[in-house]
């Protein structure tokens, strides 16, 4: 069992404590959700300016690149508003303000004074102040102490390291197999089938430097290659026994009636004489050759595991001195395949790790955890010391950020520089209660080491600002409901927290009404009273939340659903899913209802539809003449054509070769004025917003077509020619996880909010949903299982023979992170949470309902002391889902209600015309380099869109142009025709030209040219106006033609 730490006694950190707290020393300041972290270290930022320090001696350390913006704006702020108080002696409703103007007046006038200069000062120094990531510190100290860190001062930094390590294991995998036999490569085969599972497995364990390997590597992969040899040569010695009572050998293994016959096993009458056939080829050979399969069903111990157990040891016969003597022989072979299988991982991991450093020399690169690494090694070298002490006289005070979320190397990194000195100020601030992201390398262990050391002072936040009361009182009573919610009791407590009186206007408003806080719906069972399948309750779930929305913003049209006074709009809703794939669902269920929505996640651009639709138009475009690219480029989901359209370019000569040179020119655009002067034409003459916009969710696609456009005109500057560009195109599908390459948003201020709950971290909504957490994703021992050992050190087995002991300790600590995943979920809601809750799918089947945090968390008569074999096997069995649940209402004080999952549908209502009424707009991009961006719009982006005909046909007006098929491109057909028509001309020698180029585009087929002639005709020679004026009448420089956006 995992031994915890010691609990530690906090004192409440509330403004005048923050006024009065020694500043030097080591703190930990653990802030609940909502209770104002942020606001905190603001505040405890003024204290040390207050205290003389300079903004460049103060370093703050933070996990992404906006918070660190977001800190820098609040803190400027902050400093403002105190020199302002101070300045001015004016009333605050700001306790510490007020505070610190009290303390104020009680100073003499020079040291008043020189408060005041210090503000200005420190607002004026703001540019230099020490806020960044905790990879920009690393990359900043190795730079500024080169000799130090023993590392190249101009290293490159990889945002992403996964293209070298995949190269270095696929060497690995190269030099394993280049020059093995066949029984070498049926080896390696059985032990590692999936190279890319491989891959993926290794690329996972890279995120975790510090964690030991488990088993170690003994000895080289050559010489494990090397045992089958020598177990083959050790049977083989046998083959006299064999020879000799061969006949007697065979009568006994086929008539026995104590061996199980099983169809999987070798003694089944079919498999039975291929063994027997193999082992009389095997000890017949003059020497030993390739093991022979299932020889070690030969040998007593399996003989006595596979026999019949009303049966066992009741045949003499099998007792055989042959059985015997090939005993350790078989139990040789299967302590090594037991072993085989980890060795081959680790010594791939290692391997690969040694390739990857060298391959980082040699391109004078570093990945973000490279910093961290150089780092640590040089504080832990002979010269560390003074190292640390440079670093500690550069920045005297540290305030560490999100500190839940570190890990063992970063936390011995502050630890070197600053818990070595008596002088020095380090304080970390966090909330273990939210520490999810294991995922990317965070180890809420390491927080749990540094909150038990004997010279941390621990303070809490208290006061929660973010939740009307009782969605407090809710959440207080919800995770109060079992004394050890978030398992680590010791080390992660759960503390009621306080609201304040005036979030009560936060609450949603029904009518005359306020609506309960939380409500909770508890899943149903089907017509036979069994479980719904998980992909049935699923879609249940999914009408069920698109109903509710849609009640709720039909109510809000009539006034009657409010928040703050105000109605409750699409933008105030956000459902938290712990999968995309669960969002995208919801989302296509809540457009059919006319609920306009965007996914938020941590997907990346490049595994969208619009990354491989705009890399088969590149591929094309760079390789014109290969006339193969080019008949797959007009399959790109980025021109939108159908099979028909498409053959009517590719059969059509004329229309053949136009593309054909329409593909050449971008090509010598591209390569004399740059990417992205051929990406505008390409807009442009393809009509790729168009093609867009006829297809779902159009803003989403358009976004992500132009963030591509952003991200390849960045690496145009990096990587010259078209080649090695569209090589890093390509390698960026599998390989890049970094967060320029996440999904952006579209403007999603009128949109219901579809969020993975890893992204919802910090943000906020009026009214959550979170309707999949009764299920969960077990850990997968058959790859790699992390855990950590009795001492709080991570390791990773990768099958020992302690696995299943190891798997269970790992089953634990994924329980009590889906623990703070459902925290994190429910805390991020300002006035109601919505949440479902019951059985669905196969309970026999990993992830069910009774292995989830809410099983764990509502029905809290499950003892906490064999929780390491429960957390895996299921929480109990006897679970009254209704008298639990009644339990917890009855003790909220009707701040939670339980109701029965609404699982009738409901048409679309008023309120989903309101979410429609603002259109989403494309993201706004900042970066300079994109200057050549033509002027548009959003129309002019999405005009085209297919609208849907009128349900009564005007065809029978005789007019042969209303045959022609319904939709947009028969308008833009025209269009384009009339912008390049010149009106005093004959229109059917010009539409002779014109016509190849444009009309397989739209999909009219040939035969209706006369009439689209006529019609052009018709339209050149009508009067528009009372002197009969037609457009035949305008030569060119007498008109304008719509104003392009180029």
């Amino acid at each position: 069992m995992t031994k915890v730490p010691e609990a530690w006694t906090s004192a409440i950190l509330d403004a005048e404590t923050v006024l009065g707290l020694e500043l030097e020393g080591f703190k930990l300041i653990e802030a609940s959700a909502g209770t104002g972290k942020t606001h905190t270290i603001a505040d405890l930022y003024l204290r040390h300016i207050l205290d003389g320090r300079q903004p460049s001696e103060i370093l703050i350390v933070t996990y992404t690149n906006a918070a660190t913006e977001e800190l820098r704006g609040r803190i400027r702020q902050r400093l403002y508003e105190a020199l302002d108080l101070l300045q001015h002696c004016g009333s605050c409703e700001d306790e510490l303000l007020a505070l610190l103007l009290q303390q104020s007046q009680d100073l003499d006038d020079d040291s008043r004074t020189a408060q005041i200069d210090r503000l200005q000062l420190a607002i004026r120094s703001m540019d230099e102040a020490s806020i960044s990531t905790i990879h920009s510190f690393c990359q900043r100290s190795l730079q500024q102490h080169a000799l130090s860190g023993n590392q190249f001062f101009d290293s490159d930094m990889l945002t992403d390291d996964s293209s070298i390590w995949a190269s270095a294991i696929k060497d690995w995998w190269r030099k394993c197999t280049y020059e093995l036999d066949q029984d070498g490569w049926q080896l390696i085969h059985d032990n590692v089938p999936d190279l890319d599972g491989l891959i993926a497995t290794l690329l996972e364990l890279r995120n975790k430097p510090s964690a030991r390997i488990i088993p170690e590597v003994r000895v080289s992969l050559a010489e494990m290659m090397e045992q089958p040899r020598k177990i083959a040569g050790s049977l083989h010695r046998l083959a006299p026994l064999w020879l000799k009572h061969r006949k007697e050998i065979i009568e006994i293994v086929s008539n026995t009636t104590v061996l199980s016959r099983a169809a999987k096993l070798p003694y089944h009458p079919q498999n039975l004489p291929l063994l027997l056939e193999s082992a009389d080829k095997f000890f017949n050979a003059p020497e030993a050759g390739s093991l022979f399969r299932n020889f070690e069903y030969l040998g007593t111990e399996l003989i006595r595991q596979n026999s019949k157990p009303s049966k066992r040891g009741q045949d003499p016969e099998l007792e055989h001195e042959f059985f015997k003597q090939i005993n350790p022989v078989a139990n040789a072979w299967l302590e090594f395949n037991r072993e085989f299988s980890p060795q081959i991982r680790a010594d791939a991991l290692h391997t690969a790790s040694l390739q990857v450093i060298e391959a980082k020399r040699e391109l004078t690169a570093l990945a973000y955890q490279d910093q961290l690494n150089l780092l640590l090694d040089a504080l832990e070298s002979s010269a560390g010391k003074a190292l640390a002490e440079s670093l500690r006289q550069q920045y005297p005070v540290a305030l560490i950020d999100e500190f839940q979320d570190t890990d063992s190397i970063q936390y011995r990194i502050f630890s070197h520089i600053y818990l070595s000195a008596g002088n020095a100020s380090l304080t970390l601030i966090g909330d273990p209660k939210q520490a999810i992201y294991s995922f990317r390398g965070g180890d809420i262990f390491t927080y749990m080491q540094a909150r038990q050391l004997a010279q941390v002072d621990l303070y809490s936040l208290q006061t929660n600002w973010r939740s009307q009361p009782d969605l407090v009182h809710a959440t207080n009573t919800l995770f109060s409901h079992r004394p050890d919610s978030f398992i680590y009791q010791d080390s992660i407590p759960f503390s009621r927290v306080e609201s304040i009186a005036q979030n009560a206007m936060h609450e949603l408003r029904l009518g005359a009404r306020g609506a309960s806080a939380m409500t909770l719906w508890q899943l149903p069972t089907n017509e036979n009273q069994q479980n719904y399948s998980r992909q049935a309750m699923r879609d249940l779930i999914n009408q069920a939340v698109a109903s509710e929305i849609s009640r709720l913003l039909e109510a809000a049209g009539r006034h009657s659903a409010t928040i703050d006074g105000r109605p409750v709009q699409s933008g105030d809703i956000a459902i938290l899913v712990r999968q995309a794939s669960e969002g995208q669902a919801l989302g296509r269920v809540l457009n059919r209802r006319g609920i306009r929505s965007v996914t938020i996640g941590r997907d990346s651009v490049y595994q969208s539809d619009e990354a491989s639709g705009l890399y088969n138009l590149l591929l094309a475009i760079s390789q014109y003449q290969d006339q193969s690219l080019a008949r797959r480029s007009l399959t790109s989901s980025l021109l939108n054509l159908d099979y028909r359209q498409i053959a009517a370019i590719v059969d059509n000569d004329s229309a053949w070769q136009n593309w054909l040179e329409d593909l050449g020119e971008l090509q010598q655009l591209w390569d004399r004025h740059g990417f992205i002067a051929m990406f505008q034409s390409l807009l442009h003459q393809f009509e790729i917003t168009r093609s867009l916009a006829q297809r779902d969710n159009p803003e989403r696609r358009i976004t992500n077509l132009l963030h591509l456009a952003e991200l390849l005109q960045q690496q145009s500057t990096i990587t010259a020619g078209l080649t090695p560009m569209l090589s890093w195109f390509h390698d960026q599908f599998e390989e890049n996880s970094s967060e320029d390459a996440e999904l952006r948003l579209e403007d999603d201020e009128a949109l219901v909010k579809i969020v993975t709950i890893h992204k919802s971290k910090g943000l906020q909504y009026p009214i959550v949903f979170v309707p999949f957490l009764w299920s969960c994703k077990q850990v997968d021992r058959s790859r790699a299982v992390y855990f950590h050992d009795s001492e709080l050190a991570p390791c990773i087995d990768l099958g020992s023979a302690g696995l299943d002991a190891n798997w269970l300790i790992a089953e634990k600590e994924r329980l009590a992170e889906d623990m703070r995943l459902l925290y994190v979920a429910l805390t991020r809601a300002r006035s109601k949470v919505y949440l479902a809750w019951g059985l669905a799918g196969d309970p026999g089947k990993p992830g069910y309902a009774k292995q989830t945090a809410l099983a764990y968390l509502l029905h809290s008569r499950q003892a906490s002391v064999d929780l390491e074999s429960a957390a895996a096997d299921g929480f109990p069995s006897d679970m009254n889902f209704a008298r639990d649940l009644q339990k917890l209402v009855d003790r909220s004080a009707e701040t939670i209600e339980l109701l029965p999952l609404p699982v009738e549908t409901a048409p679309p209502g008023p309120g989903a015309e309101i979410a429609q009424q603002a259109p989403a707009q494309l993201a706004k991009f900042s970066r300079t380099k994109l200057n050549q961006w033509r002027v548009n719009s959003f129309t002019g982006l999405t005009r085209g869109i297919h609208q849907p005909g009128s349900a009564g046909s005007l065809a029978s007006q005789g007019d042969a142009v209303l045959d022609f098929a319904a939709g947009s491109h028969i308008g833009l057909l025209l269009h384009s025709l009339l912008e390049n028509l010149d009106f005093q001309q004959d229109t059917g020698q010009q539409c002779q030209q014109l016509l190849p180029r444009f009309l397989p585009r739209s999909g009219l087929p040939a035969e209706h040219e006369p009439t689209l002639v006529t019609w052009l005709e018709n339209i050149k020679l009508t009067p528009l106006d009372e002197a009969g004026m037609t457009l035949s009448d305008l030569a060119d420089q007498q008109r304008l033609n719509e104003l392009s956006f180029d």
